[in-house]
């Protein structure tokens, strides 16, 4: 049995709908305290940039990836050297592992990643058969050496919630008042072979069926009873985009610690989430497709000045 730790469900950082080069779209995203959008000039920027309780989620463009990052600079670094990050830790007696993957619900629980030095467990933890382990709002150095990261602060856990991309309806899709049901959508998808792009769902709970080729017609075949379905045309058929998935997944752990890789995403892209998205790890993962642009890199690690 697993669970998915915190930090793993942070890659859900706020992707948008479609994003192109030279047009702002909001990035949509709640927090438990407050959200306030404000708009940046960058021309590295695609997007609005959404301010979370003191935290900036920003789309970058890097060489035709798109990425999504928390971060404080306004230009992605190259090499991130400090980074925030709120997750479990497990130490199982070689000091306290920083947990960028999946947390296995055994007893004491078992995670991957890195030691972190200089961090004490006492009095935030729980312990089992000499293992302790807890969740915690840390502030380290990065990347690792040998393993080993240094602690430069911790307190206690702060999870930020955020909106699960793809977020907002696609503007093809604004003017519908009753929407085509799930199942519907679904058993369509499944009869239209390399004309399907896969399907989503919003934050607001619409299913978006994504064609390659007109979508009218697929509007039309699905319309009935006064009701409409979303759908939306992209590049990459679901069958290219579960080829993309094969090409990343057995050698993402190779560049990234932590990594995942979701088969279709919204848009018709592949997405990949990572604890930290700085420049040349998301170079790392282009260099393993041969079309760096069917992919979206969402980093949910925040990336701090130094």
């Amino acid at each position: 049995m697993t669970r998915v730790s915190h930090t793993l469900a942070l890659l859900a950082i706020l992707a948008s709908a479609c994003t192109s080069a030279g047009t702002d779209l909001p990035l949509s995203s709640t927090t438990i305290n407050s959200t306030v959008a404000s708009t940046i000039t960058s021309s590295s920027i695609l997007a609005t940039t959404t301010t979370v309780v003191g935290r900036s989620v920003r789309t970058f463009d890097v060489g035709g990836v798109e990425v999504i990052a928390v971060t404080e600079t306004s230009e992605l670094p190259d090499q991130a050297t400090t980074i925030e990050v709120t997750t479990t830790l497990i130490d199982s007696g070689d000091g306290p592992k920083l947990c960028l993957g999946v947390v296995a619900d055994s007893l004491p629980p078992q995670c991957g990643g890195p030691i972190v030095d200089g961090l004490d467990m006492v009095g935030w933890t729980e312990e089992a058969q000499s293992v302790r382990w807890g969740e915690r709002t840390v502030v380290v150095t990065w990347p690792p050496v040998d393993d080993h990261i240094q602690l430069i602060s911790d307190r206690e856990a702060e999870f930020l919630e955020y909106v699960y991309p793809p977020g907002e309806l696609p503007t093809e899709c604004e003017g519908i008042e009753t929407f085509v049901g799930p199942r519907e959508i679904h058993d369509y998808a499944r009869g239209l072979g390399e004309r399907s792009g896969g399907v989503y769902l919003t934050n607001d709970g619409v299913i978006v069926l994504q064609v390659t080729d007109d979508l009218q017609p697929h509007r039309d075949a699905l319309g009935a009873g006064g009701k409409q379905a979303c759908v939306i045309e992209v590049e990459l058929s679901e069958t290219e985009q579960r080829a993309i998935h094969d090409e990343l997944y057995p050698e993402l752990d190779d560049v990234v610690y932590g990594g995942s890789v979701s088969s279709t995403g919204s848009g018709g892209k592949v997405e990949v989430g990572i604890p930290v998205a700085d420049r040349d790890t998301v170079e790392a993962i282009a260099a393993l497709v041969d079309d760096p642009s069917a992919i979206r890199v969402i980093g949910w690690a925040i990336l701090l000045d130094d």
